[in-house]
């Protein structure tokens, strides 16, 4: 939550997540997108993750913690436990935004 900017560093709500909080009823994909883009610059995984993977292209978590483990050693538990977390399920599959 603090990478995407919608917490702060003493968890308190900022003013861009209470905007989102009010824009996402009518405008989840928007929020969503802003969310994504924030991590994309804030979180190292997702850096890394937006940086490396290809859209419409499909891996397991398996050869997505090994793709990393290959460029990175130094945080590599952090990666592979918080993978899941990105993924929800065993596979991923990216496709560009309409």
């Amino acid at each position: 939550m603090k990478d995407s900017e919608i917490i702060d560093t003493k968890g308190t709500i900022t003013p861009l997540g209470e905007k989102l909080s009010q824009l996402y009823q009518d405008m989840p994909d928007v929020v969503w997108e802003i969310i994504w883009i924030n991590l994309s610059y804030n979180s190292p995984l997702i850096k890394w993750f937006v940086n490396n993977i290809n859209v419409g292209t499909v891996f397991s978590k398996k050869i997505l913690q090994s793709i990393y483990e290959e460029q990175y050693s130094e945080g590599y538990t952090t990666f592979k436990y918080s993978l899941p977390f990105l993924l929800f399920t065993n596979s991923v599959t990216l496709f560009p935004l309409p």
